[in-house]
This record gives C-alpha cells, structure tokens and sequence, in this order.
C-alpha cells in the first residue's frame, strides 16, 4: 500500500498526517473517549438538533460509512486519532485507536485551515 502524507496547520506547530486510512482503523463505537466532556458534547449535539445519544450514534456512524467522493479521510499519528471532514455538510469528526468518538461537530469555513490537512484545503470550498 503507498501511503500518502500531508500537513495539518502551518509553521512549527504543522503535524504530519497520513491521508486516507489504514487498515488500522477500528470499527467505532457510540461512545466518547472522555466521558467527562459529554457536557461539552452536549454543546456540538443541540447544535445539529440531536440528543447526546443520537449525537454518538451520528459520529460512529459517519466514521464506520464506506469512503465516498465528498468525505476527506486522514491519520494523525501524533495523537492517534481518525479524522473524517464531510465536506458535502460540513461535519468533522475524530475518533481515538480504541474505537471511541473524541469529538463530532459542524466546522465553520473560516476554521477549515486550523482542522483540515492543506493538501486537502484545495480540494474544500473555503469561500464563506
């Protein structure tokens, strides 16, 4: 398999990602990697009009679909996470090795540089 890297954020603080997934992605669970930030979770669910419940089961689902044409996939090996940006609603949501949710949330244009690998930022709608 020929992996392909690419580069998250600028400067000193660019961490160096692996664009796509591996087969080391795991199936992914409804449930958060820190259930002590389901109260800022509850945040990012009202925001898509879902309860908590519905809001896990939303992101586990997005990240366990089969790649599509609209949906940016990449690893970061610094914190071990699997990040899927749907770029045809907006969504980004990051989950850990161990097949649990980390976050989940509707990404503002004007922040896609800040989550979105560069070489990733030609291919997304960036106009506000």
């Amino acid at each position: 398999m020929d992996i392909k890297t690419g580069t998250l954020g600028t400067g000193k603080g660019a961490t160096l990602v692996i664009l796509g997934f591996s087969d080391r992605k795991p199936e992914f669970i409804a449930e958060t990697t820190h259930s002590d930030h389901d109260e800022h979770h509850k945040h990012h669910a009202a925001e898509m009009c879902l309860n908590i419940k519905q809001w896990k089961q939303a992101a586990a689902d997005l990240l366990n679909d089969e790649p599509r044409l609209y949906y940016q996939d990449w690893e970061n090996p610094d914190d071990d996470s699997f990040n899927r940006f749907d770029t045809k609603h907006g969504l980004l949501v990051v989950g850990d090795r161990t097949g649990t949710i980390n976050t989940y949330f509707k990404l503002e244009k004007s922040k896609y540089k800040y989550y979105i690998p560069v070489e990733y930022l030609e291919k997304t709608d960036t106009k506000k």
